[in-house]
């Protein structure tokens, strides 16, 4: 019973989740979002869209850019770092004027991820499945309750809602952090000194 429920609950959210981001490079994308950068020369560019792996100044982390505001000069990343129990989501903002280098990921990251996608859901999901076993063996030895089974009150107050969290938290997360695996291959553009790169927003129609 709860390997079928579990079944069919990650091929739901695989048709939901994983076959509409084919289609896109990445699951933040969004074109009104997107930043053209240029070179001195004006014969090279660069269109990131938000979701493009960045890293800022000598900073080595892999973020990933969210926004620009071209009044406020101020760029948006985020810092998605998975720990085991949980995935932080952090929001960083960056004043253009500070930033003399941003680094940009050239490597096909959506295919990495897309590979990665099964292994990914399951390092995401079982320590928080463990954590969910714990919970109910504890609560179950507490109210006395011997038997859980898929009728039990312990089972449908805390396996069902714990373990939907944990596929939920799963699929939001594995797509992000396993395209974050990997070296990568990144060209590094200066936004100071003779050779540096024009950053603007693109205006979409």
């Amino acid at each position: 019973m709860k390997k079928n429920i579990l079944l069919i609950a990650l091929i739901t959210f695989n048709f939901i989740v994983l076959h509409p981001l084919k289609a896109q490079n990445f699951p933040f994308n969004n074109q009104g979002n997107q930043l053209s950068f240029t070179d001195s020369s004006g014969k090279n560019s660069i269109i990131v869209s938000r979701g493009h792996q960045v890293k800022i100044n000598d900073d080595e982390r892999k973020l990933f850019y969210q926004d620009y505001d071209s009044k406020s000069k101020i760029m948006t990343v985020k810092d998605i770092s998975y720990k085991v129990f949980y995935t932080k989501h952090t929001k960083i903002e960056y004043n253009l004027d500070d930033i003399h280098r941003i680094q940009l990921r050239m490597d096909d990251t959506r295919k990495r991820a897309q590979a990665l996608w099964y292994p990914g859901i399951y390092a995401h999901m079982l320590p928080q499945a463990a954590v969910v076993g714990v919970t109910m063996a504890i609560v179950g030895g507490i109210t006395g309750a011997k038997d859980i089974n898929s009728e039990s009150p312990v089972f449908k107050i805390i396996y069902i809602p714990g373990m939907a969290l944990s596929l939920v938290n799963a699929v939001i997360n594995t797509f992000p952090t396993a395209s974050k695996l990997g070296k990568g291959e990144w060209i590094s553009i200066p936004l100071e000194g003779e050779d540096a790169w024009e950053l603007a927003p693109l205006l979409i129609n």
